[in-house]
């Protein structure tokens, strides 16, 4: 632990614990030991460690924190880093642990959002110079509902400008890097988000998809990026452009942290109630689910690699009791052309004109 870390230990601690000094430096010591481990846990483990003692929101803190400070020069991965913000997360959290109230799931979870999602009493950039100096005073819905459940904001993910584009080389604030291949990109236009993901910068961030933006990067970036159903997640707030295909959707390392996300984000309109993680949980029976595989439109110039992947993944599915069938979409070869782009285009207008 570097004396950064352990001074940034007790200044969240005397808030929350009513420890002494020498108690408190011990703890922050021993933490140290599983540091480096916390950033590689998902969030069903790190809510087992805080359970069990073997970890605080503190030590995650801490950790997250110490790998921004690290990995971040060279990915560009974050726009703003909310370090004040992070503390204050945190001890919130443990004042409530404290006072005996029960642990939610993503109580202690650290996560970013998108610069996209307006975040309040910290600038918002949308990834451009219109917003450069944008200070919010009010949160997205989204940043709102993952805020209530308990998540502790690290900081702001830099994204293509306005979010037009599917690479994150943004002429103002840097282009992204991809954590696998630093001379390569990270997709976009959630590459901010995707590589702080995929480098244990965070365990989960939010991104925004009108055409590909959370899909791409995930792709790009070996990680799990979920477009929820349209309506699903409310957009409110959200710096979009073209309200018809805007959407609000997550970047995870796991299918089950996705889960745990979408849980806490969607709507009661749109199903809340559903047990997103118990359907995605480890080993769950899926006899009576049905899946759709559209080879038609998703396997053509798959990679040898990638297609492996995806066949080995609808196998599993098949062993676990799922009805595994081909599907055929009635979409036409120019939907794109005939409906997408010129939607698009005109709302995207429609946005950004007197702009």
């Amino acid at each position: 632990m570097t004396r950064r870390e352990w001074l940034s230990a007790l200044a969240v601690a005397p808030a929350v614990r009513g420890t002494s000094l020498p108690a408190r430096a011990r703890q922050a010591a021993a933490a140290a030991q599983s540091i480096t481990d916390a950033t590689a846990l998902s969030i069903r483990q790190l809510g087992d460690a805080f359970a069990a003692g073997r970890l605080t929101p503190l030590d995650v803190t801490a950790a997250y924190l110490a790998r921004i400070d690290r990995e971040n020069p060279a990915l560009n991965a974050f726009v703003t880093v909310t370090r004040e913000r992070a503390v204050d997360d945190t001890r919130q959290v443990m004042r409530r642990a404290t006072a005996g109230a029960a642990r939610g799931s993503l109580d202690g979870v650290p996560i970013a959002h998108k610069d996209l999602f307006p975040t309040r009493g910290i600038r918002t950039t949308g990834g451009s110079r219109l917003h450069d100096q944008w200070v919010p005073e009010a949160d997205a819905a989204v940043v709102a509902r993952l805020a209530a459940a308990g998540t502790v904001l690290l900081g702001k993910t830099n994204t293509h400008e306005l979010g037009g584009g599917v690479t994150t080389i943004n002429p103002f604030y840097g282009t992204t890097r991809n954590p696998r291949a630093l001379d390569r990109i990270a997709g976009g236009s959630s590459g901010g988000s995707a590589a702080a993901v995929a480098a244990r910068l965070v365990v989960a961030a939010t991104g925004s998809d009108t055409g590909g933006s959370v899909r791409i990067p995930a792709a790009l970036c070996g990680c799990v990026g979920l477009k929820p159903t349209f309506g699903l997640v409310d957009t409110t707030g959200l710096l979009g452009a073209c309200p018809t295909f805007d959407h609000a959707g997550v970047l995870t390392r796991t299918v089950e942290d996705a889960a745990f996300l979408l849980a806490a984000m969607a709507s009661p309109a749109g199903g809340a109630s559903v047990d997103y993680v118990g359907a995605a949980a480890p080993g769950r029976d899926l006899r009576g689910v049905r899946v759709g595989v559209p080879r038609a439109w998703f396997f053509e110039r798959l990679s040898p690699g990638v297609s492996r992947a995806v066949e080995a993944a609808l196998a599993a599915l098949r062993a676990r009791g799922a009805l595994v069938r081909d599907v055929t979409l009635p979409v036409a070869a120019d939907l794109y052309d005939t409906m997408f782009a010129p939607i698009a285009v005109s709302e995207i207008r429609a946005t950004y004109e007197a702009d």
